[in-house]
């Protein structure tokens, strides 16, 4: 019994330490486990993907901070929702289908990119990994979702497909050579819409200076849907509201809430596409807006990612755009330029027919018949200003005005013609008979019906003469460029009427001018006579007194007759410069071997004693070094001596002549100066023409015929020579200078 008691205690003693060993091992184990806990639970909230468990149902069990922050809730708002409910509507039903077949076991998992809404109503994409928990049950109890954020990287693949899709069309659109700029904004604007996810488009066209904007392009939605019966086309920007604003502020203009109230809205008609979001873009060349490109209604927000794509998309169009269009500018100014060639080429024909003769009457059907030609017209006809009476004479006409029409007189107040003459411009008209300004009488009278007219003023110098008019286009009817080729035509006509009169006139005057020449040679042929013989007679008479023939003269007489011999010696100098001035033939000029030195010396030397009684003095710097000449010494003689008889006529009492020579590259120098009354500038030319004096009034002071310059410049150029005079004004003095050529050295 007693050993049987110590086994039962030693029983329990043994059982209490195993029950102590199990509890204390409980213990660790639900340590442990708490802690595993714990630990899943830290692991679980701080986890930087969102974490979430659901029940069968859907509905939210559990969810870690990250997810909480992702969805924008708090975990008590989370929990009385489910997964739907946070799920973005066009995924609802793929999302549905997943769970469906992880809870019926038709899967063990399952992993998709969906988009989440967030409680601001804001989208994210998620990347969803969801997993069964089942607990040792054939059937999971609940689901466990662990979610990525994966916008960020959604956005960079929208863009990088956007940007395929954007070069794909810009590649398209290269390749399109052969459209018209309206195919290429139509597909552009497709593509707009497309790129953008819009539901509407349009491009409107800015002119130059931005005032107005018109449409130029709608998607094909747009044109479906809006009801508008009689579309404007044209809109000053004043008037536009929200569209216009991105060319009054020069930037893209976004509109998500398009209901709101804004103040930059006008509204628009009831049959307008409804609009719900909207989105326009200006795009510039250079300083300018040349396109506004528009979309609307759009599923979601418009961001600036919509912003560039159509930045993007239509800079690109509007590159291909300008490069089409320059190349169709430099096509049709290539085209102009050949035309104008034509037109040029048949101008410059016309302009050598018309000025190629002199005769007027000649100049006048050559320019009716180029006029006709040119113009393809009926026919033409040239009206000159009658500028005593102010009346338009009818002057030419082609082959189908008659003759008789020629010399008719019009006011210059009736016709057409008469309001190109008065208002000094051109006028285009191709309904003549309905035009106020026809002027029918002259129909009546040359048989002729005018349906178009072209006139243009006949213009010379500024001044207006008359018009030329083309009437009745053969084919088709006058346009500008008629117009403008009239008036080049005139332009021509113009010179060549002037050069015909001016030959006219010219022909007149030197009929005129011959016969003065003849009348002048034979009066200085009758004065140089008549001169003569009384002054043969003075000269005979004065001999006879001077040797005392008609008795012993006293001192006074003979003073006086020392006086009379001078006057006699300067009446015949002029007498003989007359005459050598009418009879000058630089043929007969004998060239001689001139020592230009010694001859030079010998006519001053001539002059000392005139000089002296003038009480002037003559001085000469001549060098012995000068070379020979090959002139003629006597007519250079009678330079020398005009130049000298100048100089002492014009100097002052003790006064100073210098005569100086030199040479300067191929030519002799010879100057003949004085201190004397000068020469005023602008008179420096006119000194050596026939007849010139620089006092030319009744009471001048000194003597002349104004002969002696005019007969020493025709000596100089006859041998090759120059004449010129300079001085500083009145009361300067003058210098004449003559150029002589040295004769050419040996081998030259």
């Amino acid at each position: 019994m007693k050993d049987q008691d110590e086994t039962e205690q030693q029983l329990l003693a043994e059982m209490r330490q195993r029950i102590t060993e199990l509890e204390a091992h409980l213990q660790r184990r639900e340590q442990a486990l708490q802690a595993s806990e714990e630990s899943f639970q830290a692991l679980f909230n701080n986890a930087a993907v969102g974490i979430s468990l659901v029940d069968r149902h859907g509905r939210f069990i559990q969810v870690n901070d990250r997810w909480a922050k992702m969805l924008g809730y708090s975990p008590e708002e989370i929990y009385r929702l489910t997964y739907l409910d946070v799920t973005f509507p066009e995924d609802v039903e793929a999302s549905r289908e997943q769970l469906q077949a992880l809870v019926c076991g038709d899967t063990d998992a399952y992993r998709l990119e969906k988009r989440f809404v967030r409680k601001d109503g804001s989208m994210f994409w998620g990347d969803v990994s969801v997993t069964p928990i089942r607990n040792g049950a054939e059937r999971p109890e609940a689901f466990m979702g662990v979610i990525r954020d994966i916008t960020e990287r959604k956005r960079v693949e929208e863009a990088l497909k956007l940007g395929e899709a954007r070069l794909t069309v810009l590649l398209q659109l290269n390749q399109m050579t052969e459209a018209s700029s309206q195919e290429i904004m139509d597909f552009a604007l497709e593509a707009a819409t497309r790129l953008t996810g819009s539901d509407i488009g349009y491009l409107a066209l800015v002119n130059d200076d931005e005032t107005l904007l018109t449409l130029y392009a709608w998607s094909k939605s747009a044109m479906e849907k809006c009801r508008i019966a009689d579309r404007p086309l044209v809109y000053p920007l004043e008037t536009t509201g929200l569209w216009g604003e991105a060319v009054r502020q020069r930037k893209p203009i976004i509109t998500n809430d398009y209901a709101a109230p804004n103040p930059w809205k006008k509204g628009y008609p009831e049959e307008h596409v409804p609009l719900t979001r909207h989105m326009n873009v200006p795009l510039s060349d250079g300083d300018h807006i040349v396109v506004v490109a528009g979309v609307g209604n759009k599923p979601s927000d418009y961001d600036e990612s919509d912003v560039r794509q159509l930045e993007l998309l239509m800079a690109g169009v509007w590159r291909i755009i300008r490069r089409q269009r320059a190349e169709e500018e430099v096509q049709r100014l290539n085209q102009d330029l050949e035309r104008r060639a034509r037109e040029l080429d048949a101008l410059n024909q016309a302009g050598l027919a018309m000025t190629s003769t002199l005769s007027m009457e000649s100049v006048l059907k050559r320019v009716m018949r180029e006029v006709k030609v040119s113009l393809d017209a009926e026919d033409a006809s040239l009206l000159l200003r009658d500028p005593l009476s102010d009346e338009l004479i009818f002057a030419a006409g082609a082959e189908a005005s008659p003759k008789k029409l020629v010399g008719t007189r019009i006011p210059i107040t009736s016709g057409i013609a008469g309001w190109v003459m008065r208002e000094r411009q051109s006028t285009l008209v191709n309904n003549a008979q309905d035009d106020p300004r026809f002027f029918g009488a002259i129909d009546t009278e040359t048989g002729l019906t005018t349906r178009s007219v072209v006139a243009v003023p006949l213009k010379f110098k500024g001044a207006v003469w008359g018009v030329v008019e083309a009437m009745n286009k053969v084919s088709g009817v006058f346009t500008q460029r008629d117009s403008e080729m009239l008036e080049a035509l005139a332009r021509s006509a113009a010179i060549a009427i002037q050069n015909a009169q001016l030959f006219s006139s010219l022909q007149e005057t030197n009929v005129q001018l011959k016969e003065a020449q003849l009348a002048q040679d034979q009066m200085i042929q009758n004065v140089s006579h008549e001169l003569r013989t009384p002054l043969g007679v003075i000269y005979g008479y004065i001999e006879v007194l001077e040797s005392d023939g008609l008795g012993s003269l006293t001192e006074e007489q003979q003073h006086a007759m020392q006086i009379m011999h001078r006057q006699g010696d300067r009446l015949r100098f002029m007498v003989d410069r007359l005459l050598a001035l009418q009879t000058f033939d630089a043929a007969k000029l004998q060239r001689l071997d001139l020592d230009l030195g010694p001859w030079l010396r010998r006519c001053v030397q001539r002059w000392e004693g005139r000089a002296a009684r003038a009480s002037l003095k003559l001085q000469a710097e001549i060098p012995s070094t000068l070379p020979q000449l090959v002139a003629d010494p006597i007519f250079l003689e009678q330079v020398m001596e005009n130049l000298l008889d100048n100089a002492v006529k014009f100097g002052p009492r003790d006064g100073l002549i210098q005569v100086r020579a030199w040479t300067e590259r191929d030519e002799a120098i010879v100057a003949v100066s004085d201190n004397g009354i000068g020469i005023p500038p602008d008179r420096l030319e006119k000194i050596f023409e026939y007849f010139y004096q620089v006092d030319g009034s009744a009471t001048r002071r000194f003597g002349g015929m104004g002969i002696g310059l005019s007969l020493c410049k025709l000596i100089v150029r006859a041998h090759g020579g120059r004449i010129w005079a300079e001085s500083g004004g009145e009361g300067q003095g003058s210098t004449f200078y003559i150029a002589l050529p040295l004769p050419a050295s040996p081998g030259q």
